[in-house]
């Protein structure tokens, strides 16, 4: 079965953010106080959620809105950046990519 080419768009575009921010996540683990590496995090989830909506993943949404959530309160210094807050984000970021494979029927992650 092909892909149409919004569905294709979004892997292709989902699958970038999700390493750039598993590329940001195993830096947080040496930098824990780097807000850009906080922020490119929150950047790759807040788009992965927006073209979610573009395209109507409800279930991509639902999810990125909650790990969004956590990342503001990173932002804002209320939940500190440690070891267990990088692997829960690591197993959001494994999430959304399951979710995406699921989408289109084969590992894209």
């Amino acid at each position: 079965m092909e892909m149409d080419e919004n569905l294709s768009l979004f892997v292709s575009e989902s699958v970038e953010l999700l390493e750039d921010m598993e590329s940001a996540l195993l830096e947080l683990e040496s930098n824990p106080n780097d807000d850009e590496l906080i922020n490119r995090v929150f950047r790759a989830a807040h788009t992965i959620k927006g073209n979610a909506g573009l395209f109507g993943y409800d279930h991509i949404i639902d999810f990125t809105h909650i790990m969004e959530s956590l990342l503001v309160e990173v932002r804002n210094c209320i939940i500190p950046v440690t070891t267990d807050l990088v692997s829960l984000l690591m197993r959001g970021k494994d999430l959304i990519a399951d979710m995406v494979d699921e989408m289109t029927g084969k590992t894209v992650s």
